[in-house]
């Protein structure tokens, strides 16, 4: 449960960062280094405060528009396109991995014994199947307050099949599960929906509790107490009556657990004011930052990442403080060394964009291996998704001293678009129509541009792909939908590099637009400028093609452009 804080909530003052023994120099701020294994010399990493448990993770979303990222799996629903090729590719990965969390469960770290366990119950990495280790090492990270540990273990215990028992066993497992969303493990609140669809006794065990709950508010008197009834009773009113009538009732039980001291319900209420819901609260930046703070700087995994990240984007007005850099970066640490894939991901950002750190491409990769195969209860694997598919693209499009290797590139993106995760399907699509480090695969690769439609990319390269068939008619269709979804994006983001080429493409060789050699060239001038200062590191190579085309208009004698091939 959430952890009550004896400090006000409304800190003005963020308290400085602690000069550790290790340390990486972050704008002149000392933090503390992560073990890398390609570092000889290994750092102990010091305890996160694991052994209470301390990763309430609730992510609530209130909002019925759900963000593009939220649910990668709603573009390509079915398994039709999974190709398990390439799954020995993970494989170092997770013995890696397994090596590195076995070092971290024998010093007592709880997700390490739980990562120990998931690796003996599905047999990878160096670990084969043995339901018998798994249970033992559950065990371990159950004793170290890991709650889904604990259901974990009560999953694999053998039952005798007698109905109260199994009764019995249903509400235990309804009780930790319970415990598990509460904390905010997203694992536990999906598991804990499946086990009320399943049985009609968990739902009961819920309704319950929450009466219960009711009940003991009005004789409570021990404020941390009541803080943590609050924000357990919000949660199972939002569980369980989850109307946009209830929204206002909800937030205000979270907010009254928050001003009380309870970190679960301080990240609730951050969120909220982050994003704004209902008629009682609009979205209020500051309030938001406060609410979570104190919610990161007690451990909180979810708000240090979701701070981390505000802190780093443009829009906060934080980017170029120092301070607030070096705190993103710290808190980035933390989750990672808590078991966050999405922590992994956001220090291997940092040390492929260099925002806050030096650059570093080999520490960039290691970060990236680690999130894809951290199992991670925190987003539903989203962040081993997208790890995978960055790999891939610094395979594909090379980057630093690491050369173009399309085997790894297409393994890595395979086992992304196996996940779902839909640039991947993208990668691998345009791939599969060029039989570019594959064998050319027409409808493998309209199956997986299809999946993606709503990418401008996808639709170029549909376009591509049916002007290649013969089929003039829909080419045109997905060419101009593709220069509206692109116009549409170069007018947001200036410096969209691979936007900028492809409407160059469009009016160099007349693909659902007249064609037009003037604004082509002036779209490959604003491509190879651009490049210059995108963002995305691998939309770079799009900006030396649109200087190649640049250079070949200029030896051109003719305005032909034939006499350009």
């Amino acid at each position: 449960m959430g952890q009550h804080r004896s400090r006000p909530l409304y800190d003005t003052v963020i308290p400085e960062e602690q000069s550790p023994t290790g340390h990486t120099v972050v704008n002149g701020n000392f933090i503390e280094e992560f073990t890398f294994e390609s570092e000889k010399q290994a750092k102990k990493a010091s305890s996160s405060g694991r052994n209470k448990e301390h990763v309430p993770l609730l992510d609530l979303n209130f909002s019925s528009k759900r963000g593009s990222e939220s649910s990668s799996s709603s573009l390509m629903s079915d398994d039709s396109l999974r190709d398990d090729t390439f799954r020995h590719m993970l494989e170092p990965l997770y013995e890696k991995a397994v090596g590195y969390y076995r070092e971290k469960a024998e010093q007592g770290d709880a997700f390490g014994a739980y990562y120990i366990g998931l690796a003996f119950e599905n047999g990878f990495g160096s670990c084969s199947k043995d339901r018998k280790e798994a249970v033992k090492w559950y065990r371990k990270s159950s004793e170290y307050g890991f709650v889904l540990a604990e259901h974990a273990v009560q999953r694999l215990s053998p039952g005798d099949g007698d109905s109260e028992t199994k009764f019995v066993g249903v509400e235990s497992r309804a009780s930790l599960l319970l415990r598990a969303a509460l904390q905010g493990h997203k694992q536990g609140v999906v598991r804990l929906r499946l086990l009320c669809n399943q049985e009609k006794a968990a739902l009961g065990f819920l309704k319950t509790k929450r009466t219960q709950i009711e009940r003991k508010l009005a004789t409570e008197t021990e404020e941390s107490a009541i803080a943590e009834l609050l924000s357990n009773l919000a949660f199972l009113t939002l569980f369980l009556e989850p109307s946009k009538e209830n929204y206002d009732d909800i937030i205000e039980l979270f907010t009254r657990a928050a001003d009380q001291g309870n970190d679960d319900a301080s990240y609730s209420v951050g969120k909220l004011y982050m994003n704004g819901v209902g008629k009682m609260l609009v979205p209020n930046e500051q309030l938001a930052i406060k609410y979570l703070t104190v919610a990161a700087d007690h451990g909180h995994l979810m708000a240090q990442i979701e701070l981390g990240k505000r802190f780093l984007m443009k829009s906060s007005g934080l980017v170029g403080n120092e301070k607030f850099e070096a705190k993103a970066y710290r808190y980035f640490k933390e989750a990672a060394d808590q078991g966050s894939a999405e922590g992994w991901l956001n220090i291997a950002h940092q040390y492929l964009y260099g925002e806050v750190i030096e650059t570093d491409l080999n520490k960039a990769i290691e970060c990236l291996e680690r999130a894809a195969v951290t199992v991670d209860y925190t987003d539903n694997g989203r962040s081993n998704s997208r790890a995978l598919c960055i790999l891939g693209r610094i395979y594909r499009y090379g980057m630093g001293d690491v050369s173009t290797d399309l085997g790894k590139a297409i393994g890595y993106f395979t086992e992304s678009a196996n996940r779902k995760f839909p640039n991947a399907c993208l990668e691998l699509g345009k791939l599969y129509v060029r039989g570019k480090g594959v064998v050319k695969d027409v409808p493998r690769a309209r199956a997986l541009l299809e999946s993606v439609h709503v990418f401008s990319e996808s639709q170029y390269q549909l376009g591509k792909l049916y002007e290649e068939l013969g089929d003039p008619k829909t080419a045109d269709q997905y060419y101009r939908q593709a220069m509206k979804g692109y116009s549409r994006d170069v007018a947001k983001h200036h410096d969209y590099t691979i936007g900028l080429y492809r409407i160059a493409k469009m009016h160099e060789n007349g693909r659902g637009i007249p064609k037009d050699l003037v604004k082509a060239k002036a779209f490959y001038y604003r491509a190879s400028t651009s490049a210059e200062k995108t963002y995305i590191l691998w939309w770079k190579s799009y900006g030396e093609k649109a200087l190649n085309r640049l250079t070949s208009f200029t030896q051109a004698k003719s305005k032909d452009v034939a006499a350009i091939a």
